[in-house]
């Protein structure tokens, strides 16, 4: 079997006042494949994942432009900063 949808954190609005301490957001991308079930007298299944991206969108640390990174396997880490 294999998975291939984005993943993501709970999307939370920074708090006025505080958007400095905003986590702000992230979201993985690639594929799960099975890799069997567990071992060890636990149930369930384990999986192989085949990261493509990830992304982190989040606020600087004066909260004043809002900055995007993200990694992939061919360029690696990339930001840019935003108003």
């Amino acid at each position: 079997m294999i998975r291939a949808s984005p993943g993501h954190c709970a999307t939370v609005d920074p708090i006025e006042g505080a958007e400095a301490q905003w986590p702000g957001e992230a979201k993985i991308s690639g594929r799960a494949t099975t890799a069997g079930a567990t071992a060890g007298g636990q149930e369930g299944d384990r999986f192989h994942a085949d990261i493509a991206q990830v992304v982190h969108t989040h606020l600087n640390e004066e909260a004043t432009r809002l900055v995007v990174e993200w990694w992939t396997p061919e360029q690696g880490l990339r930001r840019v900063e935003r108003e």
